[in-house]
């Protein structure tokens, strides 16, 4: 991490003294996304609001799109810990989504207002919002890659989304193959992506109803408790499990959710 840091300082030294073009832009956003994951992986106190504050101001000090959709996406954290949605505002996102045509600003802002609108159960609107922000990727193809994948996990609340719908097969084209395309990089060194894309996989299975589906996913990776797309993924996973053995007559299921679920209440998220 200590190296991460050392060699995004760097970048950043460099690009300082540098005419400022799209390309500089997009290699300042990079290094300011590991500067923030090195924080968000070492979970010193205030570290990750440090971070924040420091990509909005260089926002301001530079005009740069890119960084401060980074900054108001590092302060959304706190959409997975309120108890009262009315208090989380999408607005700054809205305003920001609407005049940019900053590629890499418009996915992670129609990001933010896909997974509002999808926790408060707008589903046309996190439907649309949420392929506006494929297509601004740049990649509609599900098997290929996009130039610069934000930290925003635009695939994971497409595949929820079409599959609250009900909408099968576009759930398992976005879980299945989008998933695996956009963390492609990050799986050749980060272990834990395996598994966060199974557990993506299972939950996917689990709102279409398929238990069987749910065992097969998770029957193929070694659940360890390890960082992924949620804090409580493995106690997920837990639950998920234990539904799906339930849902075959095995009392010992419902236990297994029910142990699991007491972990995620007593979690933060």
């Amino acid at each position: 991490l200590d190296a991460a840091d050392a060699l995004a300082e760097r970048a950043l030294e460099v690009l300082m003294h540098l005419p400022r073009t799209g390309p500089v832009e997009d290699v300042e956003v990079e290094a300011l996304e590991a500067i923030a994951a090195a924080a968000y992986r070492r979970d010193t106190p205030d570290a990750k609001e440090a971070v924040a504050a420091r990509v909005l101001a260089l926002a301001d000090r530079t005009g740069s799109d890119a960084a401060r959709a980074l900054g108001l996406f590092l302060n959304w954290d706190e959409i997975d810990e309120t108890d009262d949605l009315d208090k989380i505002s999408d607005e700054q996102a809205r305003s920001l989504a609407e005049r940019t045509s900053d590629r890499y600003a418009l996915v992670t802002t129609r990001y933010m207002i896909a997974s509002r609108a999808l926790l408060v159960g707008a589903l046309d609107e996190c439907y649309a919002e949420i392929h506006r922000a494929i297509a601004a990727a740049g990649a509609t193809d599900p098997d290929e890659r996009p130039r610069h994948v934000p930290l925003v996990l635009v695939p994971v609340v497409a595949a929820v989304v079409a599959a609250v719908r009900g909408e099968a097969e576009e759930a398992r084209v976005h879980t299945r193959r989008r998933a695996p395309a956009w963390l492609s990089e990050r799986s050749e060194v980060d272990p834990t992506a395996q598994v966060a894309l199974a557990f993506n996989r299972a939950l996917i299975e689990a709102l279409l109803g398929s238990p069987e589906g749910v065992l097969d996913e998770l029957a193929a990776v070694d659940l360890t408790d390890t960082c992924g797309f949620i804090s409580q993924q493995v106690a997920t996973c837990e639950v998920l499990a234990g539904w799906a053995r339930a849902s075959h007559g095995d009392p010992a299921g419902v236990q297994l959710a029910f142990e699991g679920m007491a972990q995620i209440d007593d979690g933060t998220e």
